[in-house]
């Protein structure tokens, strides 16, 4: 991401590391107020459709991962939401929550905890399929086929570290993910387990 939105990037995001293993992916949720009057994600979509540029989204600053996810949901779908960036993600979930700002598209591991309190409403989730975490909340593919977001979770090692070291720890890695333990673990954080070697 770095490469694509800084002109002198500190480091390079692929051939910086050796990548030893991916163990999850973590989708984005479309989340807003808990007393918001939208219940589903076509509630939101059919008011955003019919008032261009009335709503407006938070996110944790310009280029975070929030702030990308609801770009992607805006393209997906076809809106016309307002950015309004933070520094933070506690800011603008504090407005969000608050009633300054309509929606906001986050990793889904920061939000469940306020979606369980009722402080926020799960309009959606971006992952292939529906979370372990919030079984009741639908995709974004299940009402646009093909809507599918999330950033992936793993270890990556200095660049040019030797093959073998990288091979033996995602072999320890892959046992590791086998582990009912561990993969309950990860799943409480909002992680969906996957595991793909090097």
């Amino acid at each position: 991401v770095s490469a694509a939105l800084s002109a002198k990037p500190m480091f390079d995001g692929v051939a910086g590391f050796s990548h030893v293993a991916t163990f999850g992916v973590l989708p984005f949720v479309v989340v807003v107020n808990g007393k918001s009057p939208f219940n589903s994600l076509q509630d939101l979509l059919a008011a955003s459709r019919a008032s261009p540029g009335k709503f407006n989204y938070a996110s944790a600053g310009t280029g975070s991962a929030s702030h990308l996810s609801a770009e992607l949901v805006k393209e997906a779908f076809g809106v016309d939401w307002v950015h309004v960036p933070y520094r933070g993600s506690g800011p603008a979930m504090t407005d969000l929550m608050g009633g300054q700002v309509t929606l906001s598209v986050p990793g889904l591991s920061s939000t469940v905890a306020q979606v369980k309190a009722g402080s926020l409403k799960a309009l959606a989730v971006t992952g292939a399929v529906r979370s372990p975490q919030l079984p009741n909340v639908p995709t974004l593919a299940e009402s646009k086929p093909g809507s599918v977001l999330a950033t992936w979770v793993g270890i990556s090692m200095p660049p040019k570290t030797p093959p073998q070291i990288v091979n033996k720890l995602a072999a320890l890695i892959e046992q590791a993910m086998k582990d009912p333990d561990m993969q309950a673990q990860l799943v409480a954080q909002g992680v969906t387990p996957v595991f793909e070697g090097p």
